[in-house]
């Protein structure tokens, strides 16, 4: 049995390959939390020095973009929830009984922010892979697949990849002037309890939340030996790449 930096081979493979599994034998185990524990002192600096070197860059590489990838999606995911809990806000506090044309202006900007946000929210959201992201995101589209006839009032229309698509000229003429509408929907879609509106806003904080927690687990552990625990978006970028 071959040693590195006074470890057993049979040590250094049951660690690694710990990460992407489940062992059932009990001392195994404890060998395991064991070198869980010396691996978040960095203790393990030059086994993992040295594991990157014989596994190769492509190897280093990966495991580095992956972390990188997730955490980038999930920081994605957290702004854009934030967008559109904000762009939702607005719709709930816009008076949909515009009397002028800058009144009218005003609703079919705050629609089209809301429906912008939206798909950005939906869009991020399709590449998490954190069940609890993924559960979230699919309540905002059920939510909105229910709501679809009073949502088509409005000229908003369901894409098949589930974003939405809001029709410019039901609001606007050929030249850009603002049309009289009925936002009678709209009041029955973004005001009071229980609304569209109140409904998706539960699911978007919902879908912010599991994003933060998921980015909680994303760890790294690179060849400069340090561990690090992506609970800072903005820092983890610089101790990954």
């Amino acid at each position: 049995m071959t040693r590195m930096y006074g470890i057993s081979s049979d040590a250094i493979s049951t660690m690694f390959s710990s990460f992407g599994g489940t062992n059932n034998n009990t001392s195994s185990t404890g060998n395991i939390l064991a070198n869980y524990a010396s691996l978040r002192s960095g203790s393990y600096y030059k086994l993992v020095k040295n594991y990157y070197k014989q596994q190769g860059s492509d190897a280093k590489t990966t495991f580095k973009q992956k972390n990188v990838s997730d955490a980038k999606n999930l920081t994605s995911i957290k702004a854009d929830s934030k967008e559109l809990l904000d762009a939702s806000a607005k719709l709930m506090a816009t008076d949909f009984d515009a009397k002028t044309d800058k009144d009218r202006e005003k609703v079919y900007d705050n629609l089209k922010s809301f429906v912008d946000n939206y798909n950005d929210t939906i869009k991020s959201s399709k590449d998490a892979t954190a069940t609890s992201v993924l559960s979230a995101a699919s309540s905002m589209v059920k939510s909105t697949a229910v709501n679809a006839g009073l949502l088509g009032k409005l000229g908003i229309k369901i894409n098949k990849d589930n974003t939405m698509t809001l029709d410019e000229s039901k609001y606007k003429d050929e030249n850009g002037k603002m049309k009289e509408v009925d936002m009678t929907p709209a009041k029955s879609l973004f005001k009071g309890v229980g609304s569209y509106a109140h409904n998706l806003n539960a699911s978007t904080s919902y879908l912010s939340m599991s994003a933060t927690n998921a980015a909680s687990r994303v760890t790294t552990y690179g060849d400069n030996g340090r561990y690090t625990k992506a609970n800072d978006f903005s820092s983890v970028f610089d101790n990954i790449v």
